[in-house]
């Protein structure tokens, strides 16, 4: 039977550092995860959060520029940001 020193669940960002962190130290690794692996910030989380957000504080920085002189409209195709 494999013995491990540490088991990680998840494979995200953190545990990879954490996993590269525990090889270095001569420890035996597992990682765990359930879905595609990478973790729920690059395949199905964060980065498309961080899209969406971009797009709203895009809007919300044009907003506050009126009173500096900005004008017009902004439109924003959300079925095609991506």
């Amino acid at each position: 039977m494999k013995r491990y020193d540490v088991i990680i669940v998840g494979s995200g960002s953190a545990a990879g550092q954490a996993a590269s962190i525990l090889r270095e130290a001569g420890k035996e690794i597992a990682i765990i995860e359930n879905w595609t692996f990478g973790g729920t910030c690059p395949q199905r989380g964060c980065d498309p959060k961080k899209m969406l957000a971009e797009g709203a504080e895009l809007f919300a920085r044009a907003e506050r520029m009126r009173e500096l002189g900005v004008e017009g409209s902004l439109s924003l195709n959300w079925s095609s940001f991506n």
